[in-house]
């Protein structure tokens, strides 16, 4: 018999977008926790608008938060960039790659542009790059229209037997304190919770994870094959985590989600490889959110106008 043996992803200290999916099921945190966040969001990019030096100092910004878990500390050992041998399609080329990239390493015009704004902010004039930034300006605005301009933190989901179901072990945040986790996507606010942190003294402090209890993994419907949970300190967003509680009452739960047994894949390489590419998860979670936004939609009538509208109500229930 013969066995392969991958690895799927390491684990690391991350961000994540929370998005649409998510808040569509928390509505007063939207209201108390994002609306204040959004207002402020919104004044700082019209601040920016017209300045291509604080727009790319936010593009520098995003990429440092992304990858502030790959980010060493600097040294004068870094490549040096040869601009000799660069002509203009080179350097247009480079442009449109590099912004495609997350990565602080790899991407050169992060590297560039943070050096160019501590000089003479020459290459700003270039027509690429002021294209690129004002893409970079409209992404922000997008991202503020869906919500996904709220970061949590990301860390890999591991298995702690120590810990009680309403536990995790993430060494980040001090001992004790509240957590939001989930993992997305989600398809309503059962998968979402508060867990309390608890620093254990004998477990390994393993970079980049969060332990969770078999209980907790279960409930987030999470396993420890890569998953990656979305964590935040309950006290940064206290009216979405008193929402969590409440929505986490036996009597205001959905009805429980069955996670089905993961099936092997039957066919050819090539046809495992075309299904893969299809990328179908979220689609359920898509489809739920929809459902859900029209039960906070209908919850929202006044008394008069619901009538007509209970039976949905009950449906989505």
């Amino acid at each position: 018999m013969k066995m392969g043996i991958g690895n799927k992803t390491n684990a690391y200290h991350g961000i994540t977008s929370t998005g649409a999916q998510f808040w569509n099921s928390f509505p007063k945190g939207v209201e108390g926790d994002v609306l204040p966040r959004l207002h402020k969001r919104l004044e700082e990019l019209k601040d920016m608008a017209d300045d291509p030096r604080k727009i790319a100092q936010d593009y520098i910004d995003s990429i440092d938060a992304k990858c502030k878990h790959q980010i060493q500390a600097q040294t004068e050992s870094e490549d040096l960039i040869d601009f000799e041998s660069f002509d203009l399609g080179d350097i247009e080329n480079l442009i449109d790659d590099m912004f495609l990239s997350n990565d602080c390493e790899q991407n050169l015009i992060y590297r560039i542009l943070k050096a160019d704004l501590k000089e003479h902010c020459q290459l700003l004039e270039h027509p690429k790059i002021i294209d690129k930034l004002q893409e970079h300006l409209k992404q922000q605005y997008m991202d503020c229209a869906t919500g996904r301009f709220i970061k949590f933190d990301s860390a890999m989901a591991q298995t702690c037997h120590d810990l009680e179901k309403n536990e995790v072990f993430y060494p980040k945040f001090p001992d004790g304190v509240e957590l939001i986790v989930y993992r997305g996507p989600t398809a309503n606010s059962n998968t979402v919770d508060v867990y309390i942190n608890r620093h254990l003294p004998n477990e390994p402090h393993d970079i980049g994870t969060i332990k969770m209890s078999p209980q907790g993994l279960k409930h987030s419907l999470s396993d420890c094959d890569g998953d990656r949970m979305a964590i935040a300190l309950s006290s940064d967003f206290p009216h979405t985590a008193e929402e969590i509680k409440q929505k986490q009452l036996k009597e205001n739960r959905y009805s429980e989600i069955v996670k089905p047994d993961k099936k092997e894949y039957k066919g050819s390489f090539e046809q495992i490889a075309l299904d893969a590419m299809e990328n179908k998860i979220g689609i359920v979670a898509n489809l739920c959110m929809k459902g859900i936004a029209l039960e906070t939609s209908v919850s929202q009538f006044q008394p008069r106008k619901s009538r007509n509208s209970s039976k949905i109500f009950l449906a989505l229930r």
